[in-house]
């Protein structure tokens, strides 16, 4: 008679340090979020400072950005299962820097979004967001806002 295996064995078995990696992953989304959200306001006045980011950002749109920042969570994933295999401290570790480093990015974009957030920038809002001329047409924009930030970078 089969045995029913438990779910969370039998995905440790596949993956190694998986809570350390769902972690990853996780801050990995909130650094696309925080990015979208940072570089949609209607005012212009953040920029993708990850020059390899904005590559992406500048062919394909905010699509091309944050697929390359999903590949790249996908990559550091992957390239940690082999060294896990190997060195299963040496991957935590690797695995802890790259979430500390991704964290502080998400963290400055926070501090960013509510410095320079005005509740008077809701008017008018309604409740769908739609990207400014810069990443698709011009009808589907924001209004102007009055933010006097000019050009920080995310």
């Amino acid at each position: 008679m089969l045995q029913a295996r438990n779910p969370w064995r039998v995905l440790t078995d596949l993956i190694k340090l998986p809570q350390e990696t769902l972690l990853l992953i996780i801050v990995s989304g909130l650094d696309v979020v925080m990015t979208f959200m940072l570089l949609t306001r209607g005012d212009g006045g953040f920029t993708e400072s990850n020059p390899f980011a904005r590559y992406f950002l500048d062919r394909w749109g905010m699509a091309g950005m944050a697929y390359f920042k999903i590949a790249m969570t996908v990559l550091v994933c992957a390239i940690n299962q082999f060294v896990a295999r190997k060195n299963l401290r040496l991957a935590r570790q690797v695995l802890g820097l790259a979430t500390l480093i991704i964290l502080s990015v998400v963290i400055y974009s926070v501090t960013l979004h509510f410095r320079h957030h005005h509740i008077d920038d809701l008017d008018g809002f309604e409740g769908s967001w739609k990207l400014p001329a810069r990443f698709g047409s011009p009808e589907n924009s924001l209004p102007e806002n009055s933010l006097s930030v000019k050009n920080e970078c995310v």
